[in-house]
């Protein structure tokens, strides 16, 4: 799963990807948890929004007991009536310059948080992502070999050149090759467990503070 990430520079990448301007009051969060306003670039007529979102989704359809999630898993988001929407119209791209998952180290107790980021962390990931109204959740799918050696979900990283047709297309097969030549991580790193706690937020979190992984 995908349920903590970063994001601590302006998405200049969608910026320049779609010519949209910086959102106002913009700052470095280094531990974006459930529930947040999330940055998020997503399709409306023939533009491109950047704005906030919820991360948390749920349908507007859904009955009042149903829950909201925060990851939607793309193996079956096309069949599930929960996400069968959104993943065919309503996809966004969330900006992050990585993202945090926890592992089980070979000795000691107790899992250890991990940060996994691109080589250019400036520039960061395009996370996939699907929206209803006001919330969203991040696609996830089955980790690669690398990120495998700390979980066995991983986030779906859109290229550059695939967030345009992420955004815009309709068509299955196009959404699913972009699925599956979807991005790697570079990176993964032990950071602090001061990371396990939503309300610190704190620029030592996405630092190195034990081995690194890969």
């Amino acid at each position: 799963m995908c349920g903590r990430f970063a994001l601590i520079n302006n998405p200049l990448l969608l910026m320049s990807l779609f010519d949209v301007p910086s959102v106002d009051g913009f700052h470095p969060v280094y531990n974006i948890a459930p529930s947040f306003r999330v940055l998020a670039a997503w399709k409306q007529d023939d533009q491109v929004v950047l704005d906030r979102k919820t991360w948390n989704y749920k349908p507007h359809w859904a009955k009042k007991e149903m829950k909201a999630v925060i990851n939607a898993r793309i193996e079956t988001a096309f069949d599930k009536p929960y996400f069968r929407s959104a993943i065919r119209k309503h996809r966004c791209l969330v900006p992050a310059t990585g993202f945090y998952e926890w592992m089980q180290p070979e000795k000691g107790s107790g899992k250890v948080p991990v940060f996994l980021h691109p080589e250019d962390i400036q520039k960061g990931f395009l996370l996939g992502g699907v929206y209803d109204g006001e919330g969203l959740a991040i696609c996830t799918k089955e980790a690669s070999p690398r990120v495998q050696k700390v979980h066995d979900r991983m986030p779906v990283i859109i290229s550059e050149a695939d967030a345009p047709g992420w955004l815009f297309s309709e068509d299955r097969e196009e959404i699913q090759e972009m699925i599956a030549r979807s991005e790697d991580v570079d990176h993964a790193v032990v950071v602090s467990k001061d990371v396990n706690s939503p309300a610190v937020d704190d620029p030592h979190l996405v630092e190195p503070a034990g081995d690194s992984i890969f």
